[in-house]
């Protein structure tokens, strides 16, 4: 069974489009609880397209600060800056956010494409080791049903989709939080 770092770690890379989208669910196996993105506030309007407030807690994911050490894997927000891994972890499990998946399963994930640049195709890295290795050693998975889009752009806006995330067969994790 995987950590509650790994779930979340597969749906905040899921963000990689580098636009302005949510994860507002992800969903393992029937009956454990739905975990969310990191940072995503609940309160935040989700029938506009603008900086403020709809893009706050939009999770943005870029190579090149991650490369300069400004964030981590998981990116950051604008509301809150840094998505510090462990400290959110250790929230979500206290709040009994922490969705359960297994070997060969799938985990469902819904996203709120806040604007143009939020699009698809989304991808999903997988890092079995809950975040030891940093920035390599994540197992590309197979990602089905995707948002729509050509290189992160649409003309779609405030709308939601789930995409579905299948998890290897071989899956080993280790760690935690």
């Amino acid at each position: 069974m995987l950590s509650f770092k790994d779930i979340i770690i597969a749906s905040a890379v899921l963000a990689v489009a580098r636009g302005h989208a949510v994860i507002l669910n992800a969903q393992g196996e029937a009956g454990s609880p739905a975990s969310i993105g990191f940072k995503v506030d609940p309160n935040i309007a989700r029938n506009c397209t603008a900086i403020n407030p709809c893009q706050q807690d939009a999770t943005l994911i870029r190579d090149a600060e991650i490369n300069a050490n400004i964030v981590n894997e998981c990116g950051r927000t604008e509301i809150s800056g840094n998505i510090d891994i462990g400290e959110n972890t250790e929230n979500a499990l206290a709040a009994g956010q922490v969705t359960k998946v297994k070997a060969g399963g799938q985990l469902t994930v819904t996203i709120h494409q806040v604007n143009a640049d939020g699009a698809g195709p989304f991808a999903c890295d997988l890092d079995q080791t809950s975040n030891a290795l940093g920035g390599s050693g994540q197992v590309p998975l197979e990602v089905t049903n995707n948002v729509p889009g050509a290189n992160g752009f649409s003309q779609v806006k405030a709308q939601q989709f789930n995409v579905t995330v299948k998890l290897p067969a071989d899956m080993k994790c280790t760690g935690g939080s």
